[in-house]
């Protein structure tokens, strides 16, 4: 697997990890709120896109099954909250940085992957993103 390859997996992975983490909360949040059903169909439309979307990852049939596995896994996890789990990752500054990380990953994606002019809007855009949930993330310190 060269380096590119490697990269690409790995940001995909880590994209569709937090996707599934955001979802998870989303869920958590409708079980302790009872909130209306509007929620409800906001979780069960963006998991159906999330699950429908997962066929198009361009892996093989073993790391496509074990990424929305552990999707699956994720996204269970933070919306079950096990108190086994250390409480760092449930709050919002975990998530946060999370995200941050994420759009740095996204902006070496892009310029490694890319064309210039769709690397450099793509980097921008991510670069934006990246600094405003870092900022936002220093307010839960």
């Amino acid at each position: 697997m060269t380096l590119s390859n490697w990269l690409s997996s790995l940001t995909i992975i880590v994209i569709y990890w937090g996707f599934a983490g955001a979802l998870g909360h989303a869920l958590y949040q409708f079980r302790q709120t009872n909130a209306a059903n509007s929620n409800l169909l906001w979780i069960s439309v963006s998991g159906m896109g999330f699950g429908l979307q997962t066929l198009a990852l361009p892996f093989a049939l073993w790391p496509h099954i074990s990424t929305v596995v552990a999707a699956v896994l994720v996204g269970s996890i933070i919306a079950l909250r096990p108190t086994t789990l250390p409480r760092l990752f449930w709050n919002y500054r975990f998530g946060m940085r999370y995200v941050s990380l994420t759009m740095v990953l996204a902006i070496v994606w892009s310029i490694t992957q890319l064309p210039l002019p769709l690397a450099l809007l793509i980097s921008i855009c991510a670069l934006l993103a990246g600094l405003y949930t870092w900022q936002y993330s220093l307010e839960f310190d």
